[in-house]
């Protein structure tokens, strides 16, 4: 996490923004990805199925 940007969470309630002005699940897409790559990182082996349990990642530390 250390080197995780800072994030800023803005929520807004305006609907005339429309669909380019604000995201509601950009975060949420962008997570699994990169947990699934920390883990490829520390193991070495690819991740292949979501949601990613611990079990999962215990796993593949064997």
């Amino acid at each position: 996490m250390a080197e995780m940007p800072e994030l800023k969470v803005v929520i807004t309630n305006n609907p005339d923004v429309g669909n380019y002005g604000q995201g509601s699940e950009s975060a949420i897409a962008l997570a699994s990805p990169a947990i699934s790559a920390a883990v490829i990182d520390a193991t070495g082996k690819p991740v292949r199925r979501l949601p990613l349990r611990p079990e999962d990642v215990g796993k593949a530390m064997v």
